[in-house]
């Protein structure tokens, strides 16, 4: 008998959407839901406020002289890109590093301008710096089909930069965000993207450009933090319970994030560093409902666990014992299959419930496979030093397939039940 329990035992995935706002001079740090990754809470749109804390007036510097002038007397200033508050609207408020720096701050209570380490954390999270601009970047509003994937919802859009002398550039082209770090006396760190490009670049600017500005503030156990609700459907099958649906998380059992690596480059390193690694088929999240999410050995096997709570990734063992019960290898795939999602009438009968669907893979080399064709769900056991067990069903055939492949690959994961 089937039944659906909802099991809160992860953080959400990269993302945790958060009911608490703070104010700056009755201005909030973000109007959408804020993004967490690790211990760091992230704001979700580019600061947008025109005095310190304390009361003072950031200085506006709309015109060329102005810009120039204050970034010349090291003062801090303030502007919308192109003078326009219709632009600034959308991209929030360009600031010069001398108001970022300001002794009197700018971040709303609570929330600070992130260092090159809570940078550098984001960045790792997501999978690293050559595809984190593409994770990072909006779905619109940038130029040369260089959109984004946006999928921790970040939201950055391409609102340009001015330049020290007064000029602004790159609207629809770049993206840049201070950090609080300077370089040397007259520079200071930031980060940016372009529209041309998939990866996030850290580089340093002269102090009296205009760049935007993103907060951040710690996670602590006074702040509401939304829990990632793992919903598990469960069937019996002779002796053992078992998921109905593929795993789908992004988070280690303690909280860390599994590291979503999107291009066949980062996956084929993360492979071969032997680090933990998910990926949606095709990097594309709408497969993510009906598949789950594909993961590499090396996330499978981590210490810090993926299975929720009450649950563990099944063992080459426990899934002979399945098999067993259905009957054998040559049998067993039919009655696990789906009845429908199965390419060239491949469906089988479900008589089992066990809801298998055709998710495809990747290999080691980044290249993806197999959808409605084809699924494969990692054992957690070894095979030996760089392979591990795993099962498989085909479309074309009532079997399942028992084998053991490199560990750098992208399979489903099924969990049963302790």
């Amino acid at each position: 008998m089937m039944k659906q329990i909802f099991l809160y035992c992860f953080l959400l995935p990269l993302v945790l959407w958060c009911c608490n706002t703070q104010q700056n001079n009755g201005k909030q740090p973000n109007k959408k839901a804020n993004i967490i990754i690790g211990q760091h809470e992230w704001a979700a749109e580019n600061l947008a406020v025109t005095q310190f804390n304390n009361g003072d007036p950031i200085p506006a510097a709309l015109s060329k002289e102005e810009w120039e002038k204050a970034g010349d007397l090291h003062q801090p200033a303030w502007t919308y890109y192109n003078q326009d508050s219709v632009l600034g609207k959308q991209y929030g408020i360009i600031y010069n590093w001398y108001a970022v720096h300001d002794a009197r701050g700018i971040a709303p209570k609570g929330w600070y301008i992130p260092t090159l380490v809570e940078w550098q954390e984001l960045v790792y999270a997501i999978g690293g710096q050559e595809q984190a601009g593409t994770i990072l970047k909006s779905k619109t509003g940038w130029n040369n089909n260089g959109v984004g994937l946006d999928s921790i919802q970040f939201n950055a859009l391409a609102g340009g930069y001015r330049y020290n002398n007064g000029e602004f550039k790159g609207l629809g082209d770049f993206a840049a965000w201070w950090t609080n770090n300077n370089y040397e006396s007259t520079g200071a760190w930031y980060y940016f993207i372009k529209s041309t490009g998939a990866s996030i670049i850290r580089n340093y600017s002269d102090q009296r450009d205009g760049y935007y500005v993103r907060c951040v503030r710690e996670v602590s156990s006074t702040n509401e933090i939304n829990t990632d609700t793992a919903l598990i459907s469960e069937v019996t099958i002779g002796k053992q319970i078992w998921a109905t649906n593929n795993l789908s998380v992004s988070r280690f059992n303690n909280g860390d994030p599994i590291p979503h690596i999107v291009s066949a480059e980062q996956w084929e390193m993360a492979g071969e560093k032997k680090q933990p690694a998910w990926c949606y088929y095709n990097n594309d999240s709408a497969n993510e409902k009906k598949y789950g999410k594909l993961y590499n050995w090396y996330a499978v096997h981590d210490a810090r666990g993926i299975a929720p709570t009450g649950w563990h990734v099944a063992s080459d063992k426990e899934w002979t014992e399945l098999s067993n019960t259905l009957g054998g290898l040559e049998k067993t795939g039919g009655q696990l299959k789906n009845t429908s999602g199965w390419k060239e009438n491949g469906n089988g009968t479900n008589a089992t419930h066990f809801a298998a669907m055709p998710a495809g893979y990747r290999y080691k080399n980044g290249i993806f496979n197999g959808i409605d064709y084809f699924t494969a769900f990692w054992t957690s056991t070894e095979n030996y030093t760089y392979s591990a067990w795993y099962r498989s069903i085909r479309y074309d055939d009532a079997g399942l397939y028992r084998g053991n492949f490199g560990k750098q690959d992208g399979y489903a994961v099924r969990c049963i039940k302790n």
